[in-house]
């Protein structure tokens, strides 16, 4: 495993690792452009939590834990969703109306709360730990 978060990391977590992965859109859903302005959205997140302890870095976030790959997927998520919700409208093919992007906005709206809740939990309980080491200091 790597020392810090990558791009097949996250790819891996979310199951979009090559096309077949995603058989509606036929590619892969976020282009690592996508998942490394995701990784710069995490780490603020990260850093706006209180204590305002760890700073985290978009270039360098920690794979030892999960934390900042829901971090990363929620962002993910939301900026797929503003996209979508912004261009959503319905269409009508061979008298079909079609509202493919209503089904995957209801998902995202389900999975953001999801990962932000894993997130949070646990850069907060990671937080109050260094926040507690510090207080304490050496032992010793």
């Amino acid at each position: 495993m790597s020392e810090h978060l990558t791009i097949k990391d996250v790819q891996d977590y979310i199951w979009d690792r090559e096309a077949a992965d995603n058989q509606l859109e036929l590619d892969l859903t976020f282009s690592p452009d996508e998942i490394t302005q995701a990784f710069k959205r995490a780490a603020r997140s990260y850093n706006s939590i209180p204590p305002l302890v760890g700073n985290a870095d978009p270039a360098a976030l920690p794979a030892d834990t999960n934390l900042f790959l829901d971090a990363t997927v929620m962002h993910l998520y939301i900026a797929r969703m503003s996209n979508m919700q912004r261009n959503d409208l319905n269409y009508t093919a061979g008298g079909v109306t079609v509202e493919l992007d209503k089904s995957q906005i209801a998902y995202m709206e389900k999975m953001i709360p999801f990962h932000r809740k894993l997130f949070e939990d646990a850069a907060k309980a990671q937080k109050m730990a260094i926040n507690i080491r510090r207080g304490y200091g050496r032992v010793g």
